[in-house]
């Protein structure tokens, strides 16, 4: 027991220290389901070997048992050849293979299923990350079996290929599309600060499109701020009218002077009212005249 236990701690040893080299020196992992009924299993990445119930002797008779093979992510489990002919031959116990955890593989639920004495090839099949092994005996007879299976590392599909090139291709658009964004806000928000006065511009100078448009100095007063946050701004008062007093100097026109009302002048062609009553008594009368 002791000699066993030491020889367990030793091949542990070697295989987690001296890895894949020791891996393919040391010769195919040989896992036995007899002691590991209704359980899961872990298979190392990287590892070939078989499967078996037991490397002493035949599994007895009335056995069922099922144990659900795994391995690490990015890798998949597959099964080779189906060594069978330890088994009997009326097709009295069954193998079973399934995708996946199904500790009932049966019939409807297995990729491959063989009962009669023989090798058989299962490299069509597609398996995955984790497989189940079922064995299953109704008969009074015994028997033996060995299932090959490597664990490797899993092949990308095409279409797998395409959605990460599709995604990649994605994602540098957008990420082009922000950097354009960015730049083009920031050209809308330059500062005025830097457009030239309008008196210091030139013919051939171009403006800026943040630049004010050009007010007339006859109607409009400029006054060059000092005090303010943005030196150099130009600040254009309303235009001043001859008709209304001065902002600044409301007493210019007479402010306390009466406004006289225009005299409307008398329009071609209108009539004259008629005088008083008392002034047309006064008047001369005209002789009527007679024809």
């Amino acid at each position: 027991m002791f000699h066993t236990l030491s020889l367990a701690i030793v091949l542990t040893l070697c295989h987690s220290v001296l890895g894949e080299g020791y891996r393919k020196l040391s010769g195919p992992f040989i896992d036995e389901m007899y002691d590991k009924c209704w359980t899961e299993v872990y298979l190392p990445a990287d590892t070939a070997g078989y499967i078996t119930y037991s490397r002493t002797g035949p599994y007895p008779p009335y056995t069922e048992c099922a144990v659900s093979y795994y391995t690490d992510s990015g890798y998949v489990i597959s099964l080779g050849a189906f060594n069978l002919t330890g088994m009997p031959s009326d097709c009295s116990d069954y193998i079973f293979a399934c995708k996946g955890k199904e500790f009932l593989c049966d019939t409807d639920t297995s990729s491959v299923h063989y009962c009669w004495k023989g090798v058989y090839y299962s490299n069509d099949v597609s398996w995955g990350r984790s497989i189940t092994i079922r064995l299953f005996s109704d008969h009074s007879t015994q028997g033996t079996y060995n299932i090959e299976y490597r664990v490797e590392e899993a092949e990308t599909d095409g279409n797998t290929v395409v959605y990460i090139v599709v995604g990649v291709i994605a994602a540098v658009c957008v990420v082009v599309a922000i950097i354009f964004r960015c730049c083009r806000n920031e050209d809308d928000d330059l500062s005025p600060l830097d457009i030239p006065p309008v008196n210091a511009r030139g013919h051939h100078v171009p403006i800026h499109r943040n630049a004010s448009p050009f007010i007339s100095e006859r109607n409009s007063r400029e006054l060059r701020s000092t005090d303010c946050a943005s030196p150099g701004l130009i600040y254009h008062s309303p235009a001043v009218y001859p008709s209304a007093p001065s902002p600044h100097n409301p007493q210019r026109y007479g402010a306390q002077q009466p406004i006289r009302e225009p005299v409307r002048p008398i329009e071609l062609r209108q009539e004259l009212p008629p005088p008083p009553y008392e002034e047309a008594l006064q008047m001369p009368r005209k002789q009527p005249t007679t024809s």
